[in-house]
C-alpha cells in the first residue's frame, strides 16, 4: 500500500482480499435485511446480526468508533443514519436503513441498504423489499436506487470524486429528493475511515483525481423532504429535520485493474 495525496492505494492484492470479506459483509446485511419483520425490536437485530458476523469469522467494526456499543446503526423512518438500536419494535411499512461494518482480517468494509417492512416474515428479495402502502415511497426507494447505481458507475479511473458526488446529487435532485449536506462516504481500506471525503452533491471535475488502487465506501443518504436535519438528544442520531422519511444505500467500490469491481455485491 501506498500513499498518493494522502490517500491510501491498495494492491490488486488487497483489494482481491477485501473482496472476501465484502462477500461476507453482503453475507450479513442480507441476513440483517431479512430479519427486518413486524414486531421484532431493533436492538434483537443488532444482537443477532452481531452472533452472524461472529459465526463467519469477522467483527464489527463500528464498536471501534467513540465507544459505541452495537454493530450496526439501524435508522427507521425519520432517522436519517446513526440510529442507535434500541427497544423499538418494528411495525408494517417502516422504512429500515441498515449500516453495518465488518472487519476481515486487517481490512475494513462498510455497507448499507434500506428497506421496507412488509409483515411478519421478509420478501424473498430483501434487497428490492420496497413495496409500501404509500406508492411513492416505493418510487423514491426504486429510485434511490437507481441514482446510487448511477452514482456508482462514474467512479473510473481518470474521473474525479466530484463526478461521483455530481452525478449522485443531480440524479436525487432530478426526481424531487433531497441529499445530506455534511456527512459523505469515504475511502476506506486498513482504517475504517480513510482519504477523499465523498459528498452527495458535487461538481464534475473537481476533487481528486480516480485512480486505479482506490477504495471509497459510495454513500447515498437523501429524504422525501428538506437536506436539513437534526442531531438526537443521544448526540449520535440523525433525524430528518422536517420529519420525512429517509432512506440510505452503501456500497464498498474499488478501482482495480480489471476495472471498477463492488466489493460488497
Amino acid at each position: 500500500m501506498i500513499w498518493v495525496d494522502m490517500i491510501k492505494i491498495k494492491t490488486d492484492d488487497d483489494i482481491l482480499e477485501m473482496k472476501k470479506g465484502g462477500q461476507i459483509s453482503k453475507q450479513v446485511l442480507d441476513y440483517a435485511l431479512s430479519l427486518c419483520v413486524v414486531g421484532i425490536s431493533t436492538l434483537e437485530i443488532d444482537r443477532l446480526v452481531e452472533e452472524k458476523m461472529t459465526s463467519l469469522g469477522v467483527t464489527p467494526w463500528f464498536k471501534e468508533v467513540d465507544d459505541y456499543e452495537f454493530s450496526t446503526c439501524i435508522s427507521v423512518n425519520e432517522v436519517w443514519l446513526h440510529g442507535i438500536p434500541g427497544d423499538y419494535k418494528l411495525k408494517k411499512n417502516d422504512v429500515v436503513s441498515i449500516d453495518l461494518g465488518i472487519k476481515y482480517g486487517e481490512f475494513y468494509l462498510d455497507n448499507c441498504w434500506t428497506c421496507v417492512v412488509i409483515g411478519d416474515a421478509p420478501s424473498n428479495d430483501v434487497r428490492n423489499q420496497f413495496d409500501h402502502e404509500d406508492p411513492k415511497i416505493k418510487q423514491f426507494l426504486e429510485e434511490g436506487v437507481e441514482c446510487f447505481y448511477d452514482s456508482i458507475n462514474t467512479c473510473k479511473v481518470g474521473g474525479r470524486i466530484g463526478d461521483i458526488s455530481a452525478t449522485m446529487g443531480n440524479c436525487t435532485e432530478s426526481k424531487g429528493y433531497s441529499v445530506i449536506d455534511d456527512f459523505t462516504g469515504h475511502g476506506i481500506g486498513r482504517f475504517y475511515h480513510e482519504e477523499p471525503a465523498i459528498l452527495c452533491y458535487g461538481s464534475y471535475g473537481a476533487g481528486p483525481k480516480l485512480k486505479k488502487g482506490m477504495v471509497l465506501a459510495i454513500e447515498l443518504m437523501y429524504t422525501t423532504g428538506s437536506y436539513e436535519h437534526d442531531v438526537a438528544k443521544d448526540g449520535w442520531t440523525i433525524v430528518t429535520a422536517d420529519g420525512k422519511v429517509s432512506a440510505m444505500f452503501e456500497h464498498t467500490v474499488a478501482l482495480h485493474s480489471d476495472g471498477m469491481i463492488i466489493l460488497t455485491s
